[in-house]
């Protein structure tokens, strides 16, 4: 009897232990998170991903199933404003694979497009979305803040940072560090210091819920799919 209860502890412990790891601001269903609230938002972005022109205005060569997208409030309370974000699996570079729209005085309207969004902010009313060159560069990131339903969103600060993470070795990011000309931090088009913007940006999350890893959240653009998640 006493094993049991000691393997019974042992299972309880580990449990809570995983628990207590797990990603705060995990997306579970599109019901929840990765949706809006607002029945005229859904009722809009619905028609919108149903019209061929959204494509082909995209990318000539693009149909409805190239898009894939993921909707979802910003703000609080009553003050939630209803995003959508779309991928073009078909699109060029230049066009940008992913692009931002807002349900903003009952119309659908795009904000911006840039190459894949790092991570969203509801709350806080904030999504970064970032550029790059190709190859060993900077990545650019823009920083987009969601104020009001009436307004679209704007961009609030801006970054271009050599990121160690994306060379092979130590060497090879440093070597190209030593030609860089170096980061760049921009608050407001302002020109910043990285400690200041760290500050800045800090204080401009807090509290806030977070949502990552946006491509795994995607949904297909087929017709099942957009009368299923716009119930």
């Amino acid at each position: 009897m006493k094993k049991i209860n000691r393997i019974l502890t042992l299972i309880l412990a580990v449990t809570l232990l995983f628990g207590s790891l797990a990603p705060t601001g995990t997306v579970y269903a599109a019901s929840k998170t990765t949706n809006t609230s607002s029945k005229a938002a859904k009722k809009a972005f619905k028609n919108f991903l149903s019209k061929s022109s959204t494509a082909t205005s995209w990318d000539s060569y693009s149909s409805l199933s190239d898009l894939s997208f993921i909707c979802f409030d910003m703000g609080k309370g009553s003050k939630k404003i209803p995003m959508m974000l779309v991928k073009n699996s078909k699109a060029s570079h230049a066009a940008g694979y992913v692009a931002l729209f807002q349900y903003s005085k009952g119309k659908v309207r795009k904000v911006t497009t840039l190459d894949w969004v790092e991570a969203i902010y509801p709350k806080a009313g904030m999504i970064t979305l970032c550029y790059s060159g190709g190859g060993y560069g900077e990545i650019h990131t823009y920083y987009y803040k969601v104020k009001s339903k009436n307004s679209l969103a704007k961009q609030a600060a801006y970054t271009a940072i050599l990121r160690k993470s994306d060379f092979p070795d130590k060497k090879a990011y440093e070597q190209v560090r030593k030609m860089y000309s170096g980061d760049v931090y921009k608050i407001n088009n302002k020109t910043s210091t990285k400690s200041k913007f760290t500050k800045w940006w800090k204080n401009q999350i807090k509290g806030s819920n977070k949502i990552t890893n946006i491509n795994k959240k995607l949904k297909q653009n087929t017709l099942a799919n957009r009368n299923s998640y716009f119930k």
